[in-house]
């Protein structure tokens, strides 16, 4: 029978950094976190053996699991490595979309590897909503997605801005600025003109539900925005997103 390697589980541990980086590899150390033990022994039910990769936003861990007891975890250090950003560095400017279509975006943005995502307010935004305990549950979100694809360089998540502020810190020599839209150019060509600047900061954007407004596209004209198409139809905003960032980072490496 062909050997299987088992899947290797990664957690988002807020404190690795803190509490692991100094341990020696192949020193075991017990970690004392009711979160962490009751994902691990009774969520994604970890048995004694199982390796796991601990991780927050400066590095990632992987250990063995040597026991679990009722409350603690001993583990075992195997490796540690720091987190490395993907490039090109890209920020998605992503409209307030109604709220399930919002989660899903930031769940598909963070998998695709964005590097942040800056939430806009468009013209035709119908509710504004965006309190703190919405953006609690919005980091639940990206880490669950960073879990997932161990996306470790999991994106930042900044607060809304309006749209006409979003230019103010934009260095167009240094970066492009591409928004996806049904009436742009072709994808293989806008992707053509996105490498022929060699930048290595990139600025991704798609319009509300509703779009954005012709006073909106007329202000990301002026400022060289690319306009860029993605496939022949209309999709919706979610899907528009993860196909946009899906293109770029399979299309245009640093």
């Amino acid at each position: 029978m062909k050997h299987t390697e088992a899947h290797i589980f990664a957690i988002y541990f807020p404190s690795t950094s803190d509490d692991l980086q100094h341990i020696n590899l192949d020193a075991t150390y017990t970690v004392r976190d009711k979160l962490l033990h009751h994902r691990v022994a009774n969520v994604l039910r970890m048995k004694t053996g199982n390796d796991i990769i601990l991780f927050d936003k400066n590095r990632h861990i992987t250990c063995k699991l040597e026991s679990i007891s009722k409350k603690d975890l001993t583990i075992r250090i195997l490796k540690k490595e720091e987190n490395v950003p993907l490039l090109p560095q890209i920020t998605f400017f992503l409209p307030l979309l109604k709220r399930d279509a919002y989660e899903e975006t930031l769940y598909s943005l963070t998998e695709l590897g964005a590097n942040k995502i800056q939430p806009i307010i468009t013209e035709k935004i119908h509710r504004m909503w965006h309190t703190e305990k919405e953006r609690e549950r919005n980091m639940r979100i990206i880490y669950a997605a960073a879990e997932q694809a161990k996306n470790f360089c999991f994106p930042e998540l900044a607060h809304p801005i309006h749209f006409n502020d979003i230019f103010e810190n934009i260095n167009f020599t240094e970066s492009a600025l591409i928004f996806f839209d049904p009436d742009g150019k072709e994808l293989s060509a806008c992707m053509t003109d996105i490498q022929n600047t060699h930048v290595n900061l990139l600025y991704l954007m798609i319009g509300p539900e509703g779009d954005l407004s012709t006073y909106e596209k007329e202000v990301l004209k002026k400022h060289s925005a690319h306009f860029c198409k993605l496939t022949p139809t209309v999709l919706r905003a979610q899907q528009a997103a993860a196909i946009a960032l899906g293109a770029i980072r399979s299309l245009i490496t640093r």
